[in-house]
């Protein structure tokens, strides 16, 4: 036998009285709930306040790190306590640069001079340079006068030509970049 279909009304109907029987709510309540405080609505716990605190220092020692770089240019650093050894190493490299050219290892001699360079910038600058700077990239960093610039470029090619192109380096070319290791150490003493 076929079954009615009940209407709409009917099922509306019962729904209402299963609703009633499990006490179920039907709408929305009509005054909202709020928290005390703005406080108690956050529930932070430990984790939480741990992350906070290392993202705001990540943050804030990137910012420290951006405002040193903008103050000092990349490779050159202050450092008082390297004059000291500044000086110590100036006399060192020409010392041993002298020995090696009346021995007569000229290539080895010269690149004494480039380190000689090197430390008398270093004297001049009060700084020190990074060592992982190259000499062409400290010769672009150190912001020299035009006749220090010019004197350094020159024993920086004679260095590359003959301690790292392997050609054999001539006394003329030691005489040359002593005396233009001479030209920027004026040049350098005379700059402001």
């Amino acid at each position: 036998m076929p079954t009615a279909v009940p209407s709409d009304g009917d099922l509306n109907a019962l729904a209402a009285q299963v609703l009633d029987r499990l006490h179920a709510q039907r709408g929305l309540p009509h005054t909202p709930i709020h928290p005390a405080s703005w406080l108690d609505g956050l529930s932070l716990d430990l984790s939480d306040l741990l992350l906070a605190v290392i993202v705001i220092a990540i943050v804030a020692g990137a910012g420290l790190a951006l405002a040193r770089m903008r103050r000092d240019p990349p490779g050159w650093h202050p450092d008082a306590a390297d004059a000291v050894g500044a000086a110590q190493e100036e006399a060192s490299h020409l010392a041993a640069a002298e020995r090696l050219a009346e021995a007569g290892q000229l290539t080895d001699a010269l690149h004494e001079l480039l380190l000689q360079a090197l430390a008398d910038i270093r004297r001049h600058r009060r700084g020190r340079l990074e060592a992982s700077l190259t000499s062409r990239e400290i010769l672009a960093a150190a912001r020299l006068a035009p006749e220090a610039n010019q004197a350094l470029a020159y024993i920086i090619h004679s260095v590359e030509w003959t301690y790292f192109g392997l050609r054999p380096a001539s006394r003329a070319t030691w005489q040359e970049c002593r005396a233009r290791l001479v030209d920027m150490a004026h040049a350098l003493d005379s700059a402001p």
